[in-house]
């Protein structure tokens, strides 16, 4: 069974990134591949703990190990809260909430599992599960870069929606998806830009987590791929993940500069010339990004001295990101206990749909406020313990990915997104058995 667990962790590294090209291309019901996967995954976990059971029994003295401060048991918790939702509601469009809310946490534990399981080839799967992904993702890039600056949308246009930047379930993927002031932003192989740019962000992650060359002549290669991976980033004009992904190396810079001063009285000029022109550099590439990004959200005409007043303010950082998790928490607490499952999110805009006829919904842009508002304040606490607990119990870099992903998902409902919550949720996985204490 290890051998079909490896291939189906493989599949997920090389399709994520191209999840939309897959629904565009290929015929109705090829979208659920990733459902399949994670059956099969689930499948087979059963499979193995069945044969566990059987050979040495169950052992209650194990349940004694069961700690608090493993993310695996707050996830545990989680969907056993969440199922216990569903048979309270016992409704179509609750089933379809707890999809989206428990497919990460189910995915962390099966993941978690069987790579466990996999013994001494865990480091090497992760390994071999990095490199198909960054590389799937290099040309997820180079297929938007074709889209965007290649006539690419010319060919693209027969099969893709012309439609701009609009997008409701059922519908076919826009071809692309503008800002007001006419910025494509690109998508790649995607389904959307800000599922494009959180992809990338994982795959950048992966690749300085362990860079892939480590032959010196071959080092150019590393950046090579983190340029065009960056690049993508860029293009896809997502403010936070751009944020995120600046904020990420520039806490990588400080913890290795850290890390190599440890237990040293003196360290040489040109090693702090060297740090202080990396940081510096990371910084000014940074404050030029987010510039061209903001720029393309502000008004030409805009003058800066009213940059200060809350209108100005609110085209800079996009007030519906704070308005609707606030409006999310208010409408949780008239519920706090068992909240309103199947009221937000993707299940409410498919129920509009098929009894209004209304695309529209309510979305938190908070997965926190999501919880809160679909599971009252236990699924909240879960959540939080979740989140809690697994940044403690990972180390080094992978910590700082953790804790930027848990600022990423503080400005959107990032796992509405399926592909988005597959690969972060089986990066943790990973993280967990290879970089845990």
């Amino acid at each position: 069974m290890s051998k079909i667990t490896i291939i189906l962790l493989y599949t997920l590294a090389l399709l994520l990134p191209w999840h939309g090209v897959i629904t565009v291309f290929s015929p109705e019901g090829t979208r659920y591949w990733k459902e399949v996967v994670v059956l099969l995954l689930l499948l087979i976990a059963c499979w193995e703990q069945f044969r566990i059971i059987k050979n040495k029994g169950i052992n209650v003295g194990n349940w004694r190990k069961i700690s608090f401060a493993r993310p695996i048991v707050w996830a545990i918790l989680f969907l056993i809260w969440l199922g216990v939702l569903v048979l309270i509601d016992q409704n179509y469009y609750s089933i379809i909430s707890a999809r989206y809310l428990g497919l990460g946490f189910l995915v962390f534990i099966l993941v978690s599992v069987l790579v466990q399981n996999l013994g001494k080839k865990k480091s090497q799967v992760f390994k071999r599960f990095s490199d198909i992904f960054i590389i799937s993702s290099t040309f997820s890039v180079l297929f938007g870069l074709w889209g965007k600056f290649g006539g690419g949308f010319e060919v693209l246009k027969n099969f893709y929606s012309t439609t701009i930047s609009s997008w409701v379930p059922g519908q076919t993927t826009p071809i692309y998806h503008q800002t007001a002031d006419g910025f494509i932003r690109m998508q790649g192989g995607a389904s959307g830009p800000v599922e494009f740019g959180h992809l990338l962000f994982v795959a950048l992650f992966l690749l300085v987590l362990g860079f892939r060359f480590e032959v010196q002549r071959w080092k150019i290669v590393n950046y090579g791929l983190m340029s065009i991976l960056f690049f993508g980033l860029y293009q896809s004009g997502s403010r936070s993940v751009v944020g995120g992904a600046l904020l990420f190396f520039l806490l990588r810079r400080i913890y290795y500069w850290c890390r190599t001063r440890k237990g040293k009285k003196n360290v040489s000029m040109i090693d702090k010339v060297l740090w202080y022109s990396k940081l510096l550099l990371i910084m000014i590439v940074g404050l030029a990004l987010l510039k061209g990004i903001l720029l393309k959200t502000i008004p030409q005409d805009l003058n800066l001295s009213d940059f200060y007043f809350s209108q100005s303010l609110t085209r800079v950082s996009d007030n519906e990101h704070i308005t609707r998790p606030l409006q999310a928490f208010t409408e949780g607490l008239e519920h706090p206990f068992l909240g309103r499952l199947g009221d937000y999110g993707p299940a409410a805009r498919i129920r509009n749909l098929t009894q209004y006829n209304d695309d529209s919904a309510p979305i938190a842009e908070n997965i926190f406020a999501d919880y809160f508002v679909q599971m009252g304040v236990i699924g909240l606490v879960l959540a939080l313990g979740f989140w809690v607990t697994l940044f403690f119990t990972v180390r080094g870099i992978a910590r700082i990915f953790v804790g930027v992903s848990f600022l990423l998902v503080n400005m959107a409902t990032l796992f509405d997104m399926t592909p988005l919550s597959l690969i972060f949720f089986t990066v943790f996985a990973f993280l967990t058995t290879k970089y845990s204490k």
